[in-house]
C-alpha cells in the first residue's frame, strides 16, 4: 500500500512539474512532420502526398497518358533527426543511393532541400 502511494505521488511530481511538461508537448519536428502530409509537391512537377514516409502521387503514368486511380510511390523519405532525413527516389537523385535532405518548416509549409539549397519536397501544411 505504502509503495502505491510513493509510486502515485512520484508520478504526480513528475506529470505537473515543469520540468518534464515539456516531455509530453513537445512539437513534432520538422522531419517527423512530413513523414504524414496530404497536400505535396515533389520536384515542382508531382502533385501528391506523404504516407509513413512514401510520396504518393494519386495516378501513374502510362506511355503518353495518365491512368487515373493507380497511386505510384515516387520517393521514399527517412527521418535522420529532427532537420534532415535519408531521400530515395526514382528519378535516382545521388546516383539511386539517395540523397541527405534538409527539413524545415515556413509559417505555411515544409520543405525539403538538397544540401545546394534546390528544394525537393514542399508540403502544404493543413490548417
Amino acid at each position: 500500500m505504502r509503495l502505491v502511494i510513493v509510486f502515485t505521488a512520484l508520478l504526480t511530481c513528475l506529470l505537473i512539474s515543469p520540468a518534464h511538461a515539456g516531455l509530453f508537448d513537445r512539437p513534432k519536428d520538422p522531419a517527423a512532420m512530413m513523414l504524414n502530409q496530404k497536400d505535396c509537391t515533389y520536384m515542382k512537377t508531382y502533385r501528391g502526398k506523404t504516407v509513413n514516409g512514401e510520396f504518393i502521387r494519386p495516378d501513374r503514368w502510362v506511355g503518353s497518358k495518365f491512368s487515373i486511380g493507380e497511386p505510384t510511390i515516387i520517393a521514399n523519405f527517412k527521418r535522420l533527426d529532427e532537420k534532415t532525413a535519408h531521400f530515395t527516389n526514382v528519378n535516382n537523385i545521388g546516383d539511386g543511393q539517395g540523397v541527405r535532405v534538409y527539413v524545415g518548416k515556413t509559417t505555411d509549409a515544409l520543405e525539403a532541400r538538397l544540401s545546394d539549397g534546390s528544394l525537393i519536397l514542399v508540403c502544404h501544411l493543413n490548417k
